[in-house]
Order: structure tokens, then C-alpha cells, then sequence
């Protein structure tokens, strides 16, 4: 009997590591506020996306150390050290690949903190998901994203940071700093409390949603505002093709037949899409950041000027071609493949598009991931490469929209390969 007891007990005592299955949706749930709310809400000029890396908040930066690194933790006591077991090959390459323009960037520094940290969030997401799985990852996702709606939502009412003048009217920013940071994040919680009112019916989940639509219009967001009716759009059709054969077909030939298009357009309008690219006052003054962008990228033109290192640092090429003033605080493209060009060169960008354009749309168009998941991560593939020509998203360290984008990346993968 003594024997049976004495081997009972370290059964007995393993059973508060299970109890403690909590830690890694705490720890998720954590990761997930500081993408979302970051360490300065409602300051304006300060959005979650300011100060990451490079010269930035060293507070911001040890919380994310802390954060991933409790992420990491649970991982290794529940998957062990296969730390790239969860992770899209496509995926490592293109980290492997921005880790290593360390060797050649102007500013290795700046190439090293950024690069570190950018991995260390992506692997962050990845990790989360194979620890928590599909349901529990997105549930989580949920339930930060709801307070933080109904905040932003209701502090535009009460205080004064939490709206801004744009261009003569009053936007409003919420907690995130800037009208297009709130926006961005009301157009991914809307995409989700749409997903969820679709896939389980809840009545709460169509007000969550309302909820998110109405902030969003008062962002003034255009771009993220176009982006979730589309996304709406491109998450139904997704689910109703997933249904039978004929249907998946149809929109394989239709996705296909809208790309060939837009090439024959853009071959054949080749010099008018020039000249209209040449125009320094399209896109609100992003047509200038890119023609600056232009003189320099040819210098570095296969592996980039290094990770990080475009605009900061002393070493930056950039600096000699900011003519006008308010190009001075410039610190990204506003188009993530330009961003990706200039940084990574054509080899980072060659990387950058198999692993999150071709890779993904061709497991998506294989329809081995299920209709309920499938259809959010068709939309938000397709949020973030739309989105992605007016704004700096692939590789953006912490960046909402990026932190989503693998996410979804993460849930596609875990699709296709059988759980440990």
C-alpha cells in the first residue's frame, strides 16, 4: 500500500502544472494588450506603433521580452524545444533571412534590436497558438479586443485625447494615439466580432460589431473603413464556396482570372501608372515618400540596406534625399512592399511574397483548413496584402494588422499538420 502511495504522489504533485494551464492564456492575453493598448493609452502622437525598436521605448521593449519570454516558457514545458515545429518553413526563411542583413546593414545596431524583436513577436504568435489552438487563440483575441472597443468607443465622449484634428474636422483615435492606428484596430476587432456572429450565432457578437463600425466611421479611416466591408465580402464568399467542389472552383477561376486582369491592366497602362505614381501629392503625400525612396533603393537593390535601418540611424541613405521638412520624421514607407525592398532588398522581397502571398493563398485554395476558420484567415490574408500597398505592415515588428497576419498565418499552418 506504502508503494502504491509513494507511486501516486508524483502524479499527484505534476497536477498543479496542469491546474496551471492558465498561464499561457494570461500570458497570450498579455502579449496580445500591449499590441493592442501598448504602455501610453490615450496620449496623442504616441501610437501603439511609435518607439518599438530601433532608438525607441526600452520600457515597451522589456515588456515584450517578458511577455514572449513567458510565452516561450510555456511552450518549452508543453512542446518541448521543437521551437520552430509550429512554424511555416516559408516563414523561417524570411526571419532567417531579415536576421541576417545584421552582416550587411548600414546601421547593425538598429538591424539587430529591430530583427530580434520582430522574431521574437512572430514566434511569440506562433508558439500561443500550438500551446492554446485554434478556438482558445481566437477566444482570447476576443476578449481583448472587446474591452477595447467599448473604451475606445466610449472614451471619445468623456476625453479629450481620445479624438484629434485631421485636415480641419475632429477624428477619433481612442486609446491608440492616431486616428489610423484606431482605425486599423477597429477594422480587424469588426472583422473578428463578424466572424464570430456568423460561425456561432451569438446576438452579443452583432452588437460587439456595431460597436466597432460605428468607431471606425468616426476614425475616418478610409483605407481600413474599405478594407472590412471587403473583408466581409471575401469571408462569406470564402465559407459559401467551402460548402461542395463547384463552388470552390468557381472561386479558384474567379480569384485567378481577377489577377491575370490586373496584369494585362498594368502592362498595358504601364506609362500612364508611372506618371501617376510621379505625382507627389497622391495618397495623401505618399507619393513623394516613394519617389524619395526610388533614388536609393536601386544602391542596395538585392539585399537591402539591412532590417530597420532605412530611415534611422546616422547611417541612413535616406537622410541626404528628405528635402522637405515634414519628411523629416518619417519612419516607414507607407507600402510594405517598398519598406520590405528598400530594407531586405529583392531577395527579402522574393522571400516576403512566397511566404505570405503565394504560400498562404495556396493553402487557402486547397480548402484543407475548415470553412469557420477558413474564411477569417482568407479575409485577413487579403486585409493585409491589399492593405499593405498604403501601409508598412509585413514585418512590422508589433504592429496590429501584422500580429493578426500571423495569426492568421499561424492558423493555417496548424491546419495542415497533426497536433503533438
Amino acid at each position: 500500500m506504502s508503494q502504491m502511495i509513494s507511486l501516486r504522489q508524483p502524479s499527484g504533485l505534476t497536477r498543479p502544472v496542469a491546474s496551471s494551464g492558465k498561464l499561457p492564456e494570461f500570458a497570450f492575453g498579455l502579449f496580445l494588450f500591449l499590441v493592442f493598448v501598448g504602455l501610453s493609452p490615450f496620449n496623442y502622437g504616441v501610437s501603439s506603433l511609435d518607439n518599438v525598436e530601433g532608438e525607441g521605448n526600452v520600457l515597451r521593449q522589456i515588456s515584450f521580452l517578458a511577455a514572449g519570454s513567458l510565452i516561450f516558457f510555456c511552450y518549452v514545458q508543453k512542446r518541448g524545444l521543437g521551437l520552430f515545429r509550429p512554424v511555416p518553413l516559408s516563414t523561417i526563411l524570411i526571419l532567417v533571412w531579415m536576421t541576417l542583413s545584421t552582416l550587411w546593414s548600414v546601421s547593425p545596431d538598429i538591424t539587430l534590436r529591430r530583427s530580434a524583436l520582430t522574431a521574437l513577436v512572430a514566434l511569440s504568435v506562433f508558439w500561443s497558438l500550438a500551446i492554446l489552438g485554434a478556438n482558445k487563440s481566437l477566444s482570447i483575441l476576443r476578449l481583448v479586443l472587446i474591452p477595447v472597443i467599448i473604451i475606445d468607443f466610449l472614451s471619445v465622449w468623456v476625453i479629450p485625447s481620445a479624438s484629434h484634428y485631421y485636415e480641419g474636422s475632429m477624428v477619433w483615435a481612442g486609446m491608440h494615439g492616431h486616428k489610423n492606428v484606431a482605425g486599423a484596430i477597429a477594422s480587424l476587432a469588426g472583422l473578428l466580432f463578424f466572424h464570430f456572429a456568423v460561425t456561432k450565432g451569438r446576438l452579443i457578437d452583432w452588437a460587439f460589431l456595431a460597436c466597432a463600425v460605428v468607431f471606425l466611421w468616426g476614425t475616418a479611416s478610409k483605407t481600413s473603413i474599405i478594407l472590412l466591408f471587403l473583408m466581409f465580402i471575401l469571408h462569406f464568399f470564402y465559407g459559401y464556396a467551402h460548402k461542395n467542389i463547384v463552388r470552390r472552383r468557381i472561386l479558384v477561376f474567379g480569384f485567378w482570372s481577377t489577377m491575370f486582369a490586373i496584369a494585362a491592366l498594368c502592362w498595358t497602362y504601364w506609362d500612364e501608372i508611372i506618371l501617376f505614381l510621379e505625382d507627389p501629392t497622391i495618397f495623401t503625400g505618399r507619393g513623394r515618400i516613394w519617389q524619395t525612396m526610388l533614388l536609393v533603393i536601386p544602391h542596395y537593390l538585392w539585399a537591402g540596406v539591412g532590417f530597420g535601418a532605412f530611415w534611422q540611424g546616422v547611417s541612413s541613405p535616406v537622410m541626404p534625399y528628405l528635402g522637405q521638412s515634414w519628411m523629416l520624421g518619417i519612419n516607414h514607407a507607407h507600402n510594405g512592399y517598398m519598406e520590405v525592398l528598400a530594407t531586405l532588398g529583392v531577395i527579402g522581397l522574393g522571400l516576403s511574397v512566397f511566404a505570405f502571398a503565394i504560400m498562404p493563398l495556396r493553402r487557402l485554395f486547397s480548402f484543407k483548413i475548415s470553412k469557420e476558420d477558413g474564411g477569417f484567415v482568407f479575409a485577413v490574408v487579403w486585409f493585409t496584402l491589399i492593405g499593405a500597398v498604403t501601409k508598412g505592415i509585413f514585418l512590422d515588428t508589433a504592429r496590429p494588422e501584422w500580429v493578426v497576419f500571423v495569426l492568421a498565418l499561424a492558423l493555417l499552418h496548424q491546419h495542415r499538420r497533426p497536433q503533438v
